[in-house]
């Protein structure tokens, strides 16, 4: 769907981000520092896509989810240790946590409260420059969800984990 002459395109999803009428596809390419998102186009058979945008430059990481965190019943994105809410010009990111690298995403209501809190492990921590090990948390928000959240550590010195799922194991 695209050749941007950059290299290591990993992750990707597909959703409407927003309140746009088209789904998209998101994805990282770190080996470009840059998040992508292309609207799925009418005949998407063509190649290659006729629009991908940058939703953010200059950043290299990983995970992606979808969903509505800041209750406005409008989903967003879930990139790496930010969200991003689409604006009319572009996306206003904010930041969840600066201390992850390599980042695994799962949102999900965890804590019984009914609000969404956004799971984070770290990947690759050990070949990433943390050889101690990654952690896994989830994050819950303040009061202003565009504020860094709130740290919630379940599990540190994770060996590079490369999923996050979440569900109701116990019943």
């Amino acid at each position: 769907i695209v050749d941007t002459g950059k290299n290591q395109f990993h992750d990707q999803i597909g959703g409407i981000v927003g309140p746009v009428d088209r789904p998209s596809i998101f994805f990282w390419s770190q080996g470009g520092r840059t998040l992508y998102e292309a609207p799925i186009p009418d005949f998407p058979e063509q190649s290659p896509w006729p629009v991908i945008k940058p939703v953010a430059t200059n950043i290299k990481e990983e995970g992606l989810a979808i969903a509505d965190i800041d209750g406005d019943g409008e989903q967003e994105l879930i990139a790496g240790t930010r969200w991003y809410k689409r604006i009319s010009n572009g996306w206003e990111a904010h930041v969840i946590t600066n201390d992850y690298i390599s980042t695994r995403i799962a949102v999900a209501a965890l804590d019984g409260e009914g609000d969404l809190e956004i799971i984070l492990g770290e990947g690759d921590a050990c070949i990433s420059g943390k050889p101690q090990g990654g952690k896994l948390a989830y994050f819950k928000r303040g009061k202003d969800p565009r504020k860094p959240w709130i740290e919630h550590v379940l599990e540190e010195k994770m060996m590079d984990p490369h999923s996050l799922a979440c569900g109701d194991i116990c019943g």
